[in-house]
């Protein structure tokens, strides 16, 4: 049989961490409000009562205490047909900026968002993570500084910062797997990026907001959820370029496990192969499947400029070498979409998830790869698993993460809890 194919210093944490259980009153209050004005888009105040219960004097004061504070707006529907237009309620998108930070193995993203999520501006940084923390930060602090001056955004309109690193994010916010290169290989190991990034942004005149870490595969999870699948409960993620990672949302929430280690893919060894990983196993995908190794199996390590050996530039070298048939490219790519295909496989045949993203520089307009992967995986799992799972590639490409980091930090200051105790201050 044939195998169906697929088609001021407030927070500093790792997201998902743990918050003391919310008062009754934030899920009753103004912030649980939000939440649902979030949810429905807009609203009419009909609608809000029928969701909610209230009592429309109640309806009202709450209403009242989110439209003074900036929260959310109100606009007539011109779009309606006959009788007096209603009056829509909406999130204020343009009530403030988040800061989006992307760290990669080989470069990062920096950006600015408004509070739709919707990148303003960014700017790539072609630093390698492994210079160590206090050049990739420091020119992570002094770019984004130049970004918001260019902007001309007032410093008080920052809300937010949203933060993706290459390796799980611990409790405590330290990576769990931190870059392993000498002669740097110790430099990662105990530094707190959200208390790093903290200490720069007074120098940007941004204060009292919170910085939010989490793996650069759970943004990219959390971009692609948002922006391109907003309908789609259970969906995986799997970002393929220099390294492999994967993000994983379950029931509309990003997985993340008891250590920050859900989703591991890259990590999960092959018996039958000995090629040595820096995590003390043999055969990983990480070494056997990644963009690195296949850089390294074809020997096009040396045919980049040197000052990109492993980046995005080498990544898109290994494409197009595949798409013009060289034969050891071809090879190559072949035996990683194997790879990885009997990997999204068995994640398929644990979360049956209704969508895997595939994306990350070695993905990107990447067919043969892509092809390879669908049908390895479908021809691993239940006929039946293989046929409610799609495969796509990602729309949204480089995107993914800065706005998957825009929603990390707008998820932090956006919680009931949280705007109820902003509006008991003011």
């Amino acid at each position: 049989m044939t195998a169906p194919e697929l088609t001021g210093v407030r927070t500093v944490r790792r997201a998902g961490s743990r918050r003391p259980r919310p008062a009754l009153r934030a899920e009753t209050g103004p912030g649980a409000l939000l939440t649902l004005i979030r949810d429905l888009g807009s609203a009419t105040r009909r609608d809000l009562i029928a969701h909610t219960g209230f009592a429309r004097a109640t309806l009202e004061a709450r209403l009242d205490t989110l439209l003074n504070a900036g929260y959310i707006v109100e606009r007539i529907d011109h779009g309606s047909s006959g009788g007096r237009p209603p009056r829509l309620i909406e999130f204020n998108e343009n009530g403030g900026h988040l800061l989006c930070v992307d760290i990669g193995a080989t470069h990062t993203t920096i950006g600015i968002a408004d509070l739709g999520c919707h990148i303003l501006a960014k700017e790539d940084l072609d630093i390698d993570v492994t210079a160590g923390p206090a050049a990739v930060l420091g020119a992570v602090g002094s770019r984004l500084r130049r970004l918001v001056e260019r902007l001309n955004i007032p410093p008080a309109t920052v809300l937010g910062v949203g933060v993706g690193v290459p390796s799980p994010v611990e409790w405590h916010g330290r990576m769990a797997r931190p870059p392993h290169a000498a002669p740097l290989a110790d430099a990662w190991v105990d530094i707190v990026i959200a208390r790093e990034i903290l200490a720069f942004l007074p120098g940007l005149g941004v204060t009292n907001v919170p910085v939010v870490v989490d793996k650069d595969a759970n943004i990219m999870a959390l971009g692609e959820w948002r922006t391109s699948w907003p309908d789609v409960r259970d969906l995986v993620v799997v970002k393929i370029s220099t390294t492999i990672a994967c993000g994983i949302i379950t029931g509309g929430h990003v997985v993340r496990g008891v250590a920050g280690m859900a989703g591991d893919l890259a990590h999960i060894p092959d018996p039958h192969d000995h090629t040595p990983c820096r995590c003390g196993q043999h055969g990983c995908l990480d070494v056997t499947a990644s963009g690195l190794a296949l850089l390294r199996r074809t020997r096009t390590l040396h045919d980049t400029h040197p000052s990109d050996h492993t980046g995005a530039a080498a990544m898109r070298h290994l494409v197009d070498r595949t798409l013009t048939g060289d034969p050891t490219t071809v090879h190559a790519m072949t035996d990683a979409g194997h790879r990885l295909g009997q990997s999204i496989g068995a994640l398929i045949a644990l979360l049956n998830p209704e969508l895997v993203v595939v994306g990350g520089a070695l993905a990107h307009d990447n067919t043969p790869l892509i092809s390879t992967i669908r049908h390895v995986a479908a021809a691993r799992v239940h006929p039946h698993a293989a046929s409610s799972t799609q495969i796509v590639a990602s729309s949204i490409r480089a995107e993914a993460s800065l706005i998957g980091a825009a929603h990390l930090a707008l998820d932090e200051i956006l919680t009931p809890a949280t705007v109820d105790s902003a509006l008991a201050d003011r």
